[in-house]
């Protein structure tokens, strides 16, 4: 055994990241590493075919919805229980089988976000979230998360709604690993006067 633990997450994860971005720089590359069955990351203009009643966006576009508030319309409107694949105890099921996310910085955003494919999908808001992304963008605020919280946070509170008590932590292994080095690598720093 190597020891390996790859996360099994409830939704597939499709991450389009701006073709601007780099790898080195993103929280996003840690994602298909932890949980390879369920993320994959496609470059813009490569966006994987979208049908809005089975993936859900998530960003804090102008006509997004709280993740609660969209939960609580689709499962109103008709919904099934099945067994979760996190705790194994029947919840009602997660109503979207994907989770598109875009991973660029917040300029670049804007021209992933009118492409067609992507126009016409639910929009989903994370609210509750506070980033602790060691590069954060200047003017923003902190509710801003860097695209691994963002897909932690989203699969979280999914998890929440359905009645799941199970968490997908393991989602931020490197995200925590990189936090921690480089915390510690300035506070060895001198400060500066």
């Amino acid at each position: 055994s190597t020891g390996c633990h790859f996360s099994r997450l409830p939704v597939q994860i499709a991450i389009v990241k701006h073709a601007g971005e780099v790898d080195g720089k993103s929280t996003a590359a840690h994602l298909p590493v932890l949980a390879p069955d369920h993320v994959k990351i496609y470059t813009f203009p490569s966006i994987p075919a979208c049908d809005p009643s089975d993936v859900l966006l998530i960003f804090p576009g102008e006509n997004a919805q709280p993740l609660e508030k969209l939960w609580e319309m689709t499962v109103q409107n008709g919904h099934t229980t099945g067994p979760c694949v996190i705790c194994a105890k029947k919840h009602v099921s997660i109503p979207w089988k994907t989770l598109l996310f875009i991973d660029s910085t917040w300029k670049q955003t804007k021209r992933i976000y009118l492409d067609a494919k992507i126009k016409g999908l639910p929009c989903a808001v994370l609210e509750g979230g506070h980033s602790a992304f060691w590069r954060p963008q200047r003017g923003k605020p902190s509710g801003w998360l860097a695209t691994a919280e963002a897909v932690h946070l989203a699969v979280t509170q999914l998890l929440a709604l359905q009645g799941c008590t199970g968490h997908v932590d393991d989602l931020l292994f490197f995200f925590k690993f990189f936090y921690a080095k480089i915390s510690s690598r300035y506070r060895q720093l001198p400060s500066q006067a």
